[in-house]
């Protein structure tokens, strides 16, 4: 990824056509080259550096795919160096509410005390995700979103913020959950929280006789599995008087999008995914 703050010279304005091969923008010297990863979000986000007062700070801005305005995504951070989870005992601000640099956000109580939480940066407040009276909240997760411009506000009344991570869940439940799925899947009925904000995508043509295919990535995910037909064939086999006996053959061709897994990455997970299929009996240890 690219990144040219202050570096970038756009030539027209947002939402304009402009003629094929025409110039939309220039990057300069101050263009350096990062390394973003990015796993289970449908924006890519752009760290802002926020400096720290009095308390930790932590802000994402992000520059949304479907339309959202800028915005900056508050997670809640650790307040004290044992803190694991905390409870959100008021807001100070309301949704709506312009915020200045260094206002107060929250009030939170950790694992020691009750701490005052400011705002990471200037705007207005769009968007309360964690209501007051919240417990349990662990670190990291989404507390609310800043715009810089008041109109922005309107933008976010829908806003659902999309879990990071799936909670753990046993064989039966997967199972039962792609089955629900698949069958909504065919009858044209999924909803769009259903397949949106994943990591990986299984793309099966194996119904169709197809052996082996390359299937195309789904931004923003990171990768997607094509899983050909199985079928049996001819194997080498030194223990059997034949020298040969028939398994069942299957081909899987994972595609990567190389900014978030490395080649290397990929190979060791189709090693590791090749190793459950043969020994599924070792999914339970």
């Amino acid at each position: 990824m690219f990144c040219a703050r202050r570096a970038v010279r756009i030539f027209g304005r947002r939402g304009r056509s402009v003629a094929l091969r025409s110039t939309i923008c220039e990057l300069h010297s101050q263009v350096q080259r990062r390394t973003v990863l990015v796993w289970s979000t449908r924006d890519v986000p752009r760290f802002r550096h926020v400096l720290s007062t009095s308390l930790p700070k932590c802000g994402f801005r992000w520059f949304s795919s479907e339309g959202l305005p800028p915005h900056t995504k508050v997670k809640l951070p650790a307040l004290s160096p044992t803190m694991e989870m905390g409870t959100i005992v008021s807001w100070d601000k309301q949704e709506g509410d312009e915020l200045g640099e260094g206002d107060l956000l929250a009030q939170i109580e950790t694992d020691k005390a009750t701490m005052e939480f400011e705002t990471p940066e200037e705007g207005f407040l769009a968007k309360i995700l964690i209501p007051a009276g919240s417990k349990d909240v662990p670190i990291g997760k989404l507390l609310c979103i800043i715009v810089e411009k008041k109109e922005d506000v309107a933008a976010f009344e829908s806003f659902v913020p999309e879990e990071t991570a799936a909670p753990p869940a046993g064989l039966q439940e997967i199972n039962a959950d792609v089955t629900t799925l698949a069958h909504k899947a065919r009858d044209n009925k999924l909803q769009p929280h259903e397949f949106q904000g994943g990591t990986i995508t299984v793309s099966n043509l194996g119904m169709y006789g197809v052996k082996n295919f390359s299937a195309i990535i789904n931004p923003p995910q990171a990768c997607i599995l094509a899983v050909g037909k199985a079928e049996k064939q001819v194997v080498v086999d030194e223990n059997s008087e034949k020298g040969y006996t028939t398994g069942t053959m299957m081909s899987v061709t994972l595609s990567c999008d190389h900014r978030v897994v490395d080649g290397a990455v990929g190979a060791q997970w189709l090693s590791a995914f090749k190793s459950y299929l043969e020994k599924p009996l070792t999914m339970l240890l």
